[in-house]
């Protein structure tokens, strides 16, 4: 049996048919599964005969980079795949860290406005303990110096066992306490407002907890995203190119995704700051802070007492006559 190129071939089944009848059962003995001389080929007619190649012209070798224009251009169109593919992966390595920090300057953003929102409920609700907490003080201070004075008035009547001491001592009580349901009636309306901005701000914040969440899932699909038609697109020029580099798209996928990710929740712990920062402080502690800012604003007995280390003078009185009520020298100018 001869193909086309001159080989030739014999068959090594025994027994009967022709050889013209084995090859014409053949698929076709050619060039790509032809072996040397000697050897068996991979071609069996219909009865399963298998033939030898004995004779033929010499085989050239076959260059297995001819349709890529050689090994160097084989080579070349390698690396420059690689080198796309690279690119593309360090390209979603770079968006994923520069969403890291936009992410991380929305923290300290949201952060700054939460923390200036809890400050201005907790100082109102410092104000509203110090307002009745100076209320109820001054109610009191103005039923015991009222109660004080009606005592000695009715001394010096010498009607300080009577009936009448009881009736003054009634009348300043009910006095107190009509002025001190006004000042709690006032403190309870300021807190019920309180709380009430304390609870939107609350949910204010839980809801920019899931937004935060939220957002980290957004990014890291976009990126991943972006980054999927990219290699695909690769990878169908490498498959055109019937090159051996193809793309394992879904594994770099995931290693975009948990890269990007990582980026994203590196800054977690900076959240959790800016969230515990913006909490509000308890009733105790507006209350301690209230007692804190009410003994600054007292003023020293000192500041309106009276002392003779410097000479004082009645108004219209002394050789240097003044329309104040009282000074001393050292705070009198003297006019030449």
């Amino acid at each position: 049996m001869v193909d086309d190129n001159g080989d030739v071939y014999v068959s090594t089944r025994q027994g009967g048919g022709s050889v013209g009848m084995m090859y014409g059962g053949l698929a076709g003995p050619t060039d790509t599964n032809e072996g040397t001389v000697g050897t068996v080929v991979n071609n069996t007619d219909t009865g399963g005969t298998t033939y030898i190649r004995r004779s033929g012209p010499a085989r050239a070798p076959v260059d297995p980079y001819a349709q890529w224009g050689g090994k160097a251009a084989y080579d070349n169109k390698r690396s420059g795949f690689a080198n796309q593919k690279a690119g593309i992966l360090n390209s979603a390595n770079s968006a994923a860290q520069q969403r890291g920090l936009e992410y991380k300057q929305g923290i300290l953003d949201w952060g700054l406005g939460a923390r200036e929102s809890q400050q201005a409920i907790d100082n109102r609700g410092i104000n509203a303990e110090m307002a009745k907490s100076q209320g109820i003080n001054g109610i009191l201070g103005m039923v015991r110096r009222g109660i004080s004075s009606s005592g000695v008035m009715l001394a010096n009547k010498n009607a300080g066992d009577s009936s009448a001491a009881g009736a003054l001592a009634t009348a300043y009580g009910d006095i107190g306490r009509r002025q001190a349901s006004g000042v709690n009636n006032a403190y309870g309306l300021e807190r019920n407002q309180i709380d009430m901005e304390q609870a939107n701000l609350g949910a204010r914040n839980a809801l920019a907890m899931q937004k935060f969440e939220d957002s980290k899932q957004t990014v890291v699909n976009g990126i991943v995203s972006d980054a999927e038609n990219a290699l695909a697109a690769l990878d169908a020029q490498i498959a055109g190119a019937s090159l051996p580099d193809r793309i394992a798209i879904e594994q770099e996928k995931q290693n975009i995704r948990n890269n990007a990710m990582a980026q994203l929740t590196q800054y977690d712990a900076e959240l959790a700051k800016q969230r515990a920062v913006a909490n509000p402080i308890s009733i105790d502690a507006r209350r301690e802070k209230a007692a804190e800012l009410s003994r600054l604003g007292t003023a020293s007995n000192m500041d309106f007492g009276y002392t003779t280390d410097v000479p004082a003078q009645f108004k219209g009185t002394g050789p240097f006559s003044s329309e104040l009520p009282i000074f001393t020298y050292g705070r009198n100018k003297r006019i030449a």
